[in-house]
């Protein structure tokens, strides 16, 4: 709205004699950021960085107290370099992360929901569906088996949802910013040794559940969380690939903790999500 932007640039820059003061979470008062507008909310100033961090595309934000108290949030690669300052105490500006700081001019600038612009990830590739880039790390989420993607608008607007672990060192660069690239899970800041990494659908490699067992099926493994879910008294399963592919459904209440580590790599895992 031509309303929003005029409130936004309304802000006038302070003097250029004093610093702006950030915080450990990138974070300052009295300062804003110029254009780049994504959208904006009318919500507490202490909300607005979750509220950034939340939102797709959103790099950087300023907070005013037009309209009682509004977040603007915005979107392109910038730094605390890029900030300006504010004659008005009240406002308060930040980043999701400093894109520039510490990082080479050919680094992949990752956001805090472990995506970023410009990369991708080579090979894995487990499906494809078109539909818009904002929409692709919930539908690697939902898919089973998807651990990260690539999305391109080659094609029309692909979303390569790849399969396997891998971690931000992982990716490559592009060279073209619309393209996108994320995980659901850097596997790289987990735990090692014994502990097991979950992924955000209740799945995990290379593990078992002990005994309970109800029933099994020869299934591919990107059936057998469906098999459970439409199978009485399924709660929790683990898939091999014993017999070209076992899906092996089990019954009554686990956790996450009563899951055992196996040394098979191709062992899954799981819990349906009825059961908690």
């Amino acid at each position: 709205m031509v309303i929003d932007l005029l409130a936004v640039n309304s802000i006038s820059a302070g003097s250029t004699e004093k610093k702006i003061i950030w915080t450990i979470n990138n974070t300052a008062k009295s300062c804003g950021f110029h254009g780049n507008d994504l959208s904006s909310v009318q919500i507490p100033k202490d909300l607005c960085l979750k509220k950034c961090e939340e939102t797709f595309e959103c790099t950087h934000f300023t907070w005013t107290k037009h309209y009682s108290g509004t977040c603007w949030m915005k979107k392109g690669l910038v730094s605390k370099n890029d900030a300006f300052q504010t004659n008005d105490s009240t406002t308060m500006c930040g980043l999701t992360n400093d894109c520039r700081s510490g990082s080479t001019s050919s680094s992949i600038r990752w956001n805090r929901s472990d995506w970023a612009q410009g990369c991708g990830f080579r090979e894995n590739d487990l499906s494809n569906v078109q539909i818009p880039k904002e929409h692709c790390l919930k539908k690697c989420e939902d898919t089973f088996g998807c651990t990260h993607f690539t999305w391109t608008e080659h094609f029309g607007s692909i979303c390569w949802m790849k399969k396997g672990l891998v971690s931000k060192n992982d990716a490559f660069q592009t060279g073209y910013d619309s393209t996108l690239c994320g995980m659901v899970n850097d596997y790289s800041l987990e735990n090692t040794g014994s502990s097991l990494r979950w992924h955000r659908n209740d799945l995990a490699k290379s593990c078992d559940f002990c005994g309970s067992n109800l029933l099994n099926i020869q299934v591919p493994i990107e059936f057998c969380v469906n098999k459970c879910v439409e199978t009485s008294e399924c709660t929790h399963f683990t898939w091999t690939n014993y017999n070209n592919g076992t899906c092996w459904m089990k019954k009554g209440l686990v956790s996450k903790n009563q899951a055992i580590r196996t040394n098979d790599s191709s062992a899954i895992c799981g819990i349906i999500e009825r059961t908690r």
